[in-house]
């Protein structure tokens, strides 16, 4: 596995922590999409999805704005914005989120 997947691992393995951390009593399901540009991680609560993030390939490998991929969640509000969306996605990039 070449070093840059593997960090883009690493980083989406904690995104899902963070919303495991905000949903808690909800499962994930991630699907990657266009040969991994982006991500796809829905919020499932009793087989319907609740919450949907979509999860730009260039916030992950963009170690340089974002060290810490938690820490700028949640310093751009992910879990409120999720919650005031609903089902529509949230898009989370190198510079915050969008919908």
């Amino acid at each position: 596995m070449d070093e840059s997947k593997s960090k883009r691992d690493h980083r989406i393995e904690a995104v899902k922590g963070y919303l495991l951390a905000t949903f808690p009593d909800d499962e994930l399901q991630v699907k990657a999409h266009d040969g991994d540009l982006s991500w796809h991680i829905q919020v499932v609560r009793v087989h319907q999805v609740v919450h949907e993030a979509r999860v730009l390939r260039r916030f992950l490998d963009d170690e340089d704005s974002n060290p810490d991929p938690v820490a700028a969640l949640t310093l751009w509000g992910l879990a409120a914005k999720m919650k005031m969306n609903g089902t529509r996605p949230v898009t989370i990039s190198t510079r915050g989120l969008s919908t």
